[in-house]
């Protein structure tokens, strides 16, 4: 399993230039003063994340532990996972988690996920309550932003994996986070601000963002941290040093570049639904004669996190590859390639791609269909669209848009509606889509997010 990411920053590893040694110059005992009354004994003196086994702790969670504190240099991945045996096997592509299930062991006391109380949380809802209890609210917006990322990618992994005990994914406790309902606007605002954003690996796989308060100077993971040298480690010492992201924040250093520095060979991508399409509205013909021409036009609304461009978004025909019979050579990029999207489309905008169909020849009325889907860069996204037109047969074996050879003969440079040059009958156009006196299409097939619906063109001969 591999996300497809959209990569924000693969970072290389921070360093401390001799020019800015004053400005990440640190007192340790200033910095613990400052933010003493903030800082909780947990953070001093608490477990490290993941030592505490009691409960109902998996045997595959038990394992993966196992497998993270050996997994140095580099932080354990969800495919070195599935290849041990401690999160199970799919080939499904990454999507961040709607829910996660959380033992609140913290507030009945109980002995087992199974017999204590479990809710189901909104996903960002529980990063959300996280966040304040795992870092310090008044710490700099980058550092809080940085936990953020660690935070929901750590919580993301344990779900992917199969959860830590019996019938919950995580817990309440440093046994996994400290999660409570108890929210503060700072923290807040740098879960908002990386909503959606994880941590992969060089082949774009999640890892286990484990984090801890002081990872010394080199950390577990090799990583020279020159601003956390001389601290006293506490914890495990791998991923993030919360101590130290707070000091790499202080020294102007972004979010992004303090959770790359402390993931070797790490990116911070955005893995929400980066390639997305909606139907908008669509002008197709319903009948041709054979031979005839007749523009077509499909909108979609950019419903992802790319851009589309005229020279890597395209309509094509579904399944892909094959060639068309409504092909016509003098509009369409190639026979299973009707259009570009015209002029682009940012996220959130309307692309337009507008092509011709030709009808092929025919002796009686035939119904002929057609499946198109946007392709991007190769990859197949959004509604697969199905068009039907029935084409009939030339009324007196010539005109109805000739046939082909005389780009001026039958050509589609008209509007919808209009009577094709040389035709001897009127293209008929079907209802639209859109907010103009729309009506719902029973032609429109909707595929999932990066599915293909196996659709192919098909003949019939019409009652």
């Amino acid at each position: 399993m591999r996300c497809r990411p959209l990569i924000v920053s693969a970072a290389a590893p921070l360093a401390v230039a001799a020019s800015a040694g004053a400005a990440l110059a640190h007192s340790p005992a200033a910095e613990r003063e400052r933010w003493d009354d903030e800082l909780t004994e947990r953070l001093r003196t608490g477990a490290p994340q993941g030592d505490d086994l009691s409960g109902d702790v998996r045997h595959e969670a038990i394992e993966l532990q196992r497998a993270a504190e050996t997994s140095d240099p580099s932080p354990l991945s969800l495919a070195e996972a599935r290849s041990a045996g401690v999160a199970p096997r799919t080939d499904a592509p990454f999507e961040p988690p709607e829910t996660i299930l959380v033992w609140r062991r913290s507030l009945d006391g109980s002995s087992s996920s199974c017999s204590g109380r479990v809710d189901e949380i909104p996903f960002e809802e529980y990063v959300r309550g996280v966040l304040p209890h795992e870092w310090i609210p008044s710490w700099h917006e980058e550092s809080l932003k940085a936990g953020a990322v660690a935070i929901r990618t750590y919580a993301a992994f344990l779900v992917e994996s199969g959860g830590r005990y019996d019938c919950a994914h995580v817990d309440d406790t440093t046994s996994t986070q400290v999660y409570e309902e108890d929210y503060h606007p700072r923290t807040d605002e740098a879960v908002l601000a990386t909503e959606g954003l994880y941590v992969v690996d060089e082949a774009g796989e999640l890892i286990l963002a484990e984090y801890s308060a002081e990872n010394g100077d080199p950390t577990e993971f090799g990583v020279t941290d020159s601003v956390c040298s001389g601290e006293t480690v506490f914890g495990h010492g791998r991923g993030t040093c919360q101590w130290g992201s707070q000091r790499w924040a202080t020294s102007g250093r972004s979010f992004d570049e303090i959770v790359t520095h402390y993931y070797p060979g790490s990116s911070v991508v955005d893995a929400r639904q980066q390639l997305a399409a909606k139907e908008v509205a669509r002008d197709v013909p319903t009948q041709l004669v054979a031979g005839q021409a007749a523009p077509v036009e499909v909108r979609f609304e950019n419903a992802g996190v790319f851009a589309w461009t005229a020279d890597a978004t395209m309509l094509a025909t579904a399944p892909a590859g094959r060639e068309s019979e409504f092909y016509d050579e003098l509009t369409w990029t190639g026979g299973d390639r009707a259009a570009p999207v015209a002029e682009g489309a940012q996220p959130g905008d309307v692309g337009t791609f507008a092509f011709s169909i030709r009808a092929p020849e025919v002796t009686e009325p035939v119904v002929y269909e057609e499946s198109f889907q946007i392709e991007h860069e190769g990859q197949r996204f959004g509604p697969v669209v199905r068009i039907e037109a029935e084409v009939v047969p030339r009324a007196d074996g010539d005109g109805g848009g000739g046939d082909g050879d005389d780009p001026d003969h039958g050509s589609a440079d008209y509007p919808p509606g209009d009577e094709a040059e040389g035709s001897e009958a009127p293209v008929v156009y079907g209802c639209q889509l859109g907010p103009a006196g729309a009506l719902p299409s029973a032609l429109v097939v909707f595929g999932a997010l990066f599915g293909l619906a196996r659709l192919s063109s098909r003949r019939r001969v019409a009652a």
